[in-house]
Order: structure tokens, then sequence, then C-alpha cells
């Protein structure tokens, strides 16, 4: 377990962590925005018929660069940084909430009690290796559900504010009035719409992570410098497990929002995160936004409603024929 820092080491390493955080969500925030938008099942530009390396006939997707271009073209340049200003609050609040709730952590953790070697002096392995893989993830998993709680609300307003371009509203275009709309809409606890599945999927990431890389680390390849290769790839493989709770947890935020992504016929209004991750496994939806750049379309037929708004219609793909979706 990492020894805590002094105040002002403490002070430094936050903020080089909020100023990492948010340069990195900045440059990439056109990539953010059209994965969410995949994530909510926005589709506008149509799938068209190709052949795949195994020679098989599919309906193949724009990539994520076809996407941004659409989204410049509909939206200009600047709408490409729809919602910014939300996301970038979302991640300086959770970075400094995740880090200053770790740093409290280890520090009341090294008042109580001293971790010892992980080895002892006869070469076996030693339970202060699991007892330090225990602390260590619960620590970890503990700051991390903190960080998420409170960003939430400015992660809800990100997320519906990316969604408004699906049916062209303004609701959520100002900080006030984002926020007044979300408790016209919901409530208090619109704020925290989505948060369960986020939840889960975020402290799953790190549990996953972790175990792999304790036992690996410790029973199978027990080599010092092994960690520093393990870490990212078992990061990685729990990250892709683990993102089915990301997209429900992006639907959730939007479902009955009263914007046209959340609604009929874009989405239906689900009951509850179970209910909404039920009917997108029966879609083959619960890995969309997955890979941006290969994307064979696999859920349902959409066809368009002659009754439905323009503003609506417009997101909406070209009508597919059910004889060219080849599954």
């Amino acid at each position: 377990m990492a020894a805590p820092e002094s105040d002002d080491k403490f002070l430094q390493e936050t903020l080089k962590h909020v100023s990492f955080g948010v340069g990195v969500t900045a440059a990439a925030y056109p990539l953010t925005y059209a994965k969410v938008l995949v994530q909510l099942g926005h589709e506008p530009i149509a799938p068209k018929l190709t052949t795949t390396w195994l020679g098989k006939k599919a309906l193949v997707l724009p990539n994520v660069i076809k996407y941004i271009r659409h989204i410049k073209a509909e939206d200009g340049f600047f709408g490409l940084y729809r919602g910014l200003g939300f996301k970038i609050v979302a991640v300086a609040v959770a970075t400094s909430t995740s880090h200053s709730v770790l740093n409290l952590l280890q520090t009341q953790q090294m008042k109580h009690e001293s971790i010892s070697q992980d080895l002892d002096e006869n070469g076996d392995f030693s339970p202060s290796a699991v007892q330090r893989f225990v602390i260590d993830t619960s620590n970890q998993m503990l700051a991390q559900a903190m960080a998420v709680t409170v960003s939430q609300p400015f992660h809800v307003m990100a997320v519906r504010s990316m969604a408004q371009f699906v049916g062209g509203e303004k609701h959520y275009s100002g900080f006030f009035s984002s926020i007044s709309e979300v408790w016209k809409q919901d409530g208090p606890l619109g704020f925290f719409s989505g948060l369960l599945p986020r939840l889960l999927g975020e402290l799953g990431i790190i549990l996953l992570a972790n175990s792999a890389t304790f036992i690996v680390c410790t029973y199978i390849v027990p080599q010092a410098n092994v960690k520093q290769f393990c870490t990212p790839v078992v990061n990685l493989l729990a990250s892709t497990l683990m993102y089915p709770f990301t997209v429900v947890s992006t639907v959730m935020t939007v479902t009955n929002s009263g914007l046209a992504a959340g609604s009929p016929p874009c989405m239906p209004h689900y009951t509850g995160w179970i209910d909404c991750w039920s009917q997108l496994s029966k879609e083959k939806a619960l890995k969309r936004g997955s890979s941006m750049m290969i994307r064979y379309y696999t859920g349902p037929v959409i066809y368009e409603l002659p009754n439905v708004p323009s503003a609506v219609r417009k997101g909406l793909p070209t009508p597919l024929e059910r004889d060219t979706i080849i599954h």
C-alpha cells in the first residue's frame, strides 16, 4: 500500500491528475460524443452491405470518423463539443474526490496497522500479501464509488446534453437551465439517473483487474517487473467484460428524460436498469459502441414511422429491408 502524501505533495498530485484528466477529456471529446450517441442507439447513417473477411455478407455501420463528420456537418465544428463543460466538471470532481478519499483511507490505515512483507524469510507465501490485496482493493473501490457518486449529476447533464443531437433540443445548453430541466423532468433523483449500473461497472473493473493482477503476479509469474506489463492488459480485459454496464448506464441516463433520444420511437421507456439490460440483450445491443472502427449491424430492423415529427425522424436510420440483414 502506498504511503499517504504530505499536504503540499497531495495538492500537487491532485492538480496534476485533474489537469491530465481534463486535458485527455477535452482532446478526445469528439470521440466520446460519437460513442455516447452510438451507445444510445442513434445511427443516422444507414449501414451498407459488405463482405466480411470470412466471405459472409453483413451490414456494416459507418466508423467513428464518418460519424464525427456527420455531427460536424449537422452542428458545425463547435457542435462536436456539445456538453464538454459538464464533462470537464464531472472528470475534475471525480478525479479530485477519488484522490482525496484514497489518500485519507491510506492515512487512516497507516495509523492502525503496518503491512508486513509479501514473503517471509523462508520464501513461502505469507498471508500479508492477501491482506494487502484486500485492503488496497477495498480502498480503491470505496474511493471510486465516492468519485462516481458525487460526479454523477454532472455526468447526467453531460450525457443528456449530447443526446440532444438526436432531436435538436436546447434544454441542456446552460448550467442552471440544465439543473432546472433535470429537476423538472425527474426531480432530485434525476441527477443520479444511471448511477447503479455505472457504479457496478466501475467497481467491477477494479475488482476484476486487481484480482487478476494479484493472482498472476503472486502465483503464476511472481517476477517483480511483470506487474507493469500485466496491469494494463488486465485493465483492458476487465473494461471489456464490464462494458455492458456502461451502455446500460448511458441509456438509463437518457430514457424518459423528455428528450427525443430517450423516448419512442428512438428508445422505449425502461422501468429500470434490469429491464433495460434485458431488452438490450435481446437486441444484441449491450456491446454497441465497444468497437468504433469496424461496426457490424446486429440489432433489430428499424422502420421509419410516417407520423413521427421530422426532428425525431431525421435521427432514425434509413428503412432497412428485412431480407438484406445477414445474421
